[in-house]
């Protein structure tokens, strides 16, 4: 799969206030205060010796009250996103994509494209996941549930269809690394191979996805076991019919 970047750039919104007569006047955006200037100014408040936290009425707490509430959430806000999770990782591609984009020219591949990633952006949305990025001629996506997954990857696979759009789908649950933005790690990597492995139209799972929803509403015919690319073991592969 090609890669494809995408990058947008907001400028800030500049607000108006009223002034008398009616006009208006900029208001001048408030700019979030560094961690270490909350630290400092946090200590600015806080009395040299420790005292009782007084609930007299008119006691000037407000401000220490605020201040820590800013210093805890904007330390947590500020945070770069990181770790590991458990997450259902969604891969989609769009079928043949080299041979429709030579047929229907850069101009109009484009505006395909353009309507694939609004579909699969609402789609991913209204399952409850997050979208990762484009992958040049499909998605990237994680949920915090296989059926979630399954669920977006089969009305992704609908609405495109109805546009024209055939894609393939795989999905694999275990634990990835997010890096920002972004999210690596072997089970990254196994959702990737299985989504490889999908025939036209077909979403395929690992056996992890199947045990993890069992009891569903959902059908599965095995696939058999497979070797992916890159990974230790067998893989057994099943198709969400």
């Amino acid at each position: 799969m090609g890669a494809r970047g995408v990058g947008a750039v907001l400028d800030p919104v500049r607000g108006t206030s009223p002034q008398e007569g009616g006009a208006l006047a900029p208001v001048r955006p408030r700019r979030r205060r560094t961690a270490s200037e909350r630290s400092r100014r946090l200590l600015d408040l806080l009395p040299a010796r420790p005292q009782p936290l007084s609930l007299e009425p008119g006691a000037d707490q407000a401000g220490t009250l605020s201040l820590l509430e800013e210093f805890v959430a904007g330390d947590l806000i500020a945070g770069p996103a990181t770790g590991r999770i458990l997450a259902s990782v969604l891969f989609t591609d769009i079928v043949d994509s080299t041979a429709r984009a030579a047929t229907l020219g850069d101009c109009v591949w484009a505006q395909v494209l353009d309507r694939h990633d609004a579909i699969a952006r609402s789609a991913i949305r209204s399952c409850g996941g997050r979208f990762i990025k484009e992958t040049g001629d499909g998605v990237l996506a994680v949920f915090d549930a296989p059926a979630r997954g399954i669920e977006c990857a089969k009305r992704l696979r609908s609405a495109l269809s109805h546009a024209g759009i055939a894609i393939r789908a795989g999905i694999h649950t275990g634990e990835i690394e997010l890096r920002g933005e972004d999210v690596s790690g072997i089970g990254v990597h196994i959702a990737a191979r299985v989504a490889a492995l999908a025939g036209t139209g077909e979403l395929l799972v690992s056996r992890t996805v199947k045990d993890l929803v069992a009891g569903s509403e959902y059908a599965f015919a095995s696939r058999g076991t497979h070797r992916l690319r890159g990974i230790p073991e067998r893989w057994e592969l099943l198709s969400v019919r």
